[in-house]
């Protein structure tokens, strides 16, 4: 109810689209998904739903790249992007904390 309250709030005050947490999230990888949804959001123009999407694949196929992500800018935010754009070429089992990136929603129509 309280997630679902707080969207719903936003929306009745004219917000198109909400993107909330449904628990804690560490603050780096909030850092480095917030980059990302931004970056593909604005800089390549995909819907909200679309970037959402592709950020979390980013974090779930390169968790070492999370503090890097976080704390880097300009040029060197450029080249880890373009590491994390890349799905492996391998798909190891894969043990990525869904803590990371799974506790992103978006609420809305996505466009």
């Amino acid at each position: 109810e309280g997630v679902y309250g707080l969207q719903r709030a936003f929306h009745v005050a004219g917000a198109r689209n909400v993107l909330a947490s449904l628990w804690k999230v560490d603050d780096h990888a909030t850092a480095a998904l917030m980059r990302l949804f931004y970056f593909k959001l604005w800089k390549e123009g995909k819907s909200p739903i679309q970037a959402l999407r592709e950020s979390q694949l980013a974090l779930f196929y390169h968790p070492e790249q999370v503090k890097k992500l976080a704390v880097s800018r300009g040029p060197n935010f450029d080249k880890i992007l373009r590491v994390v754009d890349r799905e492996p070429k391998e798909r190891k089992s894969n043990k990525t904390s869904t803590r990371l990136w799974a506790a992103f929603v978006l609420s809305g129509l996505g466009q």
